[in-house]
This record gives C-alpha cells, sequence and structure tokens, in this order.
C-alpha cells in the first residue's frame, strides 16, 4: 500500500488496495461526514451511529448511491435532506424510529 491507499473488509472479502481522497477520509476529525457515491444503507448507518438513530432502510433504497457532506452539527437535518434529494420517502415512528423506502 502506498500514501492515499486503503484496504476495505467487509464480512465477505477484502478489496483493495484502493485510492481514496485522505480529506474526504478524515473530514469527521473537523465535523464533516463526507459519502461519495456511498451505498444509502452505509451512510444512514454511519448517521444513526453518529445521532443515536434507529433506522431501517429497504433492501431496494440501501442501494441508492449517495454522494453529500453532513455537518455533524446540523445531523438531525439529514434525513430530511436525503428525502428531499433521493427517491426515497421517510416514515417517523415513536421512539426515534425512522424507515426509508424507495419511492
Amino acid at each position: 500500500m502506498e500514501q492515499g491507499q486503503q484496504f476495505v473488509f467487509d464480512d465477505n472479502a477484502a478489496t483493495g488496495p484502493q485510492a481514496i481522497d485522505p480529506e474526504s477520509e478524515t473530514a469527521w476529525r473537523h465535523g464533516v461526514l463526507v459519502f461519495q457515491a456511498t451505498p444509502l444503507g452505509e451512510v444512514m448507518d454511519v448517521l444513526a451511529r453518529n445521532a443515536g438513530w434507529n433506522v431501517m432502510v429497504s433492501n431496494t433504497a440501501k442501494r441508492i448511491p449517495v454522494t453529500a457532506m453532513f455537518s455533524l452539527s446540523r445531523i438531525a437535518e439529514a434525513p430530511e435532506t436525503i428525502a428531499q434529494t433521493l427517491p426515497v420517502r421517510l416514515t417517523h415512528l415513536p421512539g426515534g424510529v425512522i424507515i426509508i423506502r424507495a419511492r
């Protein structure tokens, strides 16, 4: 591996080395989460972890690619922004549960 590369590991495989943008990958240190063509399911996992939400995303919606930046100081706005810019709809349930489905 060289500077500006990463390996990605998941439950099934490892891929890499892949080129990365170090600024995007470390933006969280400055209060910003950056996603580039990241599946919505992964985006919502990260956002939910940072915001303390319970989120359920339909299988179809999970695969929708997201390219976006979200400020951690305004993370509460992220689900509505996603619903306004992607072909998805939100359902808010009691207890802070958010359901996301493809339109």
